[in-house]
């Protein structure tokens, strides 16, 4: 292999290797104001009532940046919420769904 090859290879195997950070990097983009108008119609899975944006508890930090994580990968809010629905129930969301007796 010619040393413009073996140049042109190392390059391309270093910009490749930065492809990850640049995703990373993408998580910044997320505003905490983004974060908050999904996590208003999250309840705290600890404070009875308490919308995720407005809560002080670990879990709630916790779960906010797993919101902004879900953002920062392209989902949409309703993507997120029914995650939530799915993993937690329906009783975390502000305004479950109507399903069943409920409709």
């Amino acid at each position: 292999m010619s040393g413009k090859k073996q140049f042109r290879l190392i390059i391309l195997i270093l910009l490749l290797g930065l492809l990850p950070v640049a995703a990373y990097a993408q998580d910044g983009n997320i505003t905490d104001d983004e974060v908050n108008a999904v996590a208003k119609d999250v309840y705290c899975p600890v404070c009875e009532s308490t919308p995720l944006d407005v809560c002080p508890t670990q879990a709630c930090a916790d779960w906010r940046e797993l919101i902004r994580t879900k953002l920062a990968e392209g989902q949409s809010r309703d993507e997120i919420l029914e995650y939530f629905a799915r993993q937690y129930g329906d009783g975390v969301l502000s305004n479950p769904p109507g399903r069943g007796a409920s409709l």
